[in-house]
């Protein structure tokens, strides 16, 4: 890469006549390249500055690079799942479902960054190994996984909370003869699941989108669960164009009432409190109504006092494990899908047919807490009471959660 691609040189007298560099210099570096990455480096240019952006993967994205696991989509709706000042860049886009698959995000993202002309400060296949701050000279030096070094004045992490998938914790991972597979680091080919069997370890928030996708053509699919999510109807259906027309007229309310929301969602806070209520069946109306709007308008749009209320909070959690039970035809999965801790304690995740799956004569479950996982063998996975065979395992046990700095090495003050 040259020192024009990179950004401007320092001067001989350094950074305001500070110690010089020979490294190629730009005002600020980027570590990410998705949509906070995005969105700095064009808020870097509106104020006159260089940026370079570095990305670990082969595109732009970040989240939605690497997260292309058969089923990944939203739980956010798709009119706030997207940057505010479109209309100001001049990009028109329109979604196509209420809750966008990754690809359709993806296609998103790399439109903004074409229309923006973003590439050229953008730096691919590159990973950030150390960032330290040089008090002196009030500057960073990056060092980068190739062993490259740059330096700005300012240093950005846009890496997410969670970028980091956590490695598979069991003993035996290497000598396993099949082909595994983490959620947060799929390959870009496809992966055949037809006529195989797959192990799934999680039943969190991938796990929840894939399950439904590859149950329809692998042989079997072995589900371990260590602790039962309440796993809310996403309802997703298309957008029509007449539907995305009345959301852009609409934007600017639509923009003001998500900053007014607590987790930024065009969702309106129910104005009802369960102390409110008079009846049961008044109770059981207003669940069942949030229920069939699905995803989170389950929990803002029922009662008020959801999060705060102990009786309004149990009465929600027990209708979700009361529907649960009618949808599970065999009891003896339905009451180990049904979670105990109240809901919205863990982030709920959006399921579209994960329930349903269950039914399938080829999907499995297996409780982890009763039964822990021992080891991975040649052949499959080993709990304390059984072996299980598999063909494919995919472990979908999320991220490692860390602060901005931590997936580096970082000084300075």
């Amino acid at each position: 890469m040259s020192k024009e691609e990179c950004g401007r040189e320092q001067t001989a007298n350094g950074i305001n006549g500070q110690s010089p560099s020979t490294y190629p210099y730009v005002d600020a570096i980027v570590i990410g390249a998705g949509f906070g990455g995005l969105r700095m480096l064009y808020e870097l240019r509106k104020q006159g500055l260089t940026g370079r952006v570095f990305e670990a993967g082969s595109g732009v994205g970040g989240t939605w690079y690497w997260n292309r696991y058969p089923g990944a989509r939203t739980d956010s709706e798709s009119w706030i799942y997207i940057f505010t000042f479109l209309e100001e860049i001049g990009l028109e886009w329109a979604w196509k479902e209420r809750f966008p698959r990754q690809l359709e995000v993806e296609e998103y993202i790399n439109k903004l960054a074409d229309h923006l002309d973003l590439r050229k400060d953008i730096q691919l296949n590159t990973r950030i190994t150390s960032a330290h701050r040089d008090d002196n000279t009030n500057s960073w030096t990056v060092t980068t996984a190739m062993g490259e070094k740059f330096n700005s004045r300012y240093l950005i992490t846009a890496t997410g909370p969670l970028s980091t998938p956590l490695r598979p914790p069991y003993p035996g991972l290497d000598s396993f003869k099949g082909d595994y597979y983490m959620t947060g680091l799929w390959p870009k080919e496809k992966v055949d699941f037809t006529g195989k069997r797959v192990g799934i370890v999680g039943t969190g928030a991938t796990a929840v989108q894939i399950l439904p996708i590859i149950a329809y053509g692998a042989k079997s699919v072995t589900m371990f669960q260590r602790t039962a999510n309440y796993v809310l109807p996403g309802r997703n259906h298309p957008l029509g164009q007449e539907q995305m027309e009345d959301l852009k007229r609409d934007s600017e309310n639509v923009f003001k009432r998500a900053r007014a929301q607590i987790y930024g969602m065009d969702i309106p806070d129910s104005p009802v409190k369960y102390t409110d209520m008079k009846t049961d069946k008044e109770i059981q109306r207003i669940l069942e109504s949030g229920w069939e709007k699905g995803a989170f308008r389950y929990i803002f749009e029922t009662f008020a006092d959801m999060l705060t209320n102990d009786e309004s909070n149990a009465t929600a959690s027990e209708f979700v494990r009361n529907k649960i039970r009618a949808i599970v035809n065999d009891p003896e999965t339905a009451e180990l899908l049904c979670p105990t801790h109240p809901i919205v304690s863990r982030r709920p995740p959006v399921g579209h047919h994960y329930y349903e799956a269950y039914n399938r004569e080829n999907v499995h479950l297996v409780d982890i807490k009763t039964n822990p996982i021992r080891d991975v063998t040649p052949a499959g996975l080993r709990t304390d009471k059984e072996e299980y065979e598999f063909d494919i395992i995919i472990f979908a046990i999320g991220e490692r959660s860390c602060l901005c700095t931590s997936c580096f090495d970082a000084n300075g003050e």
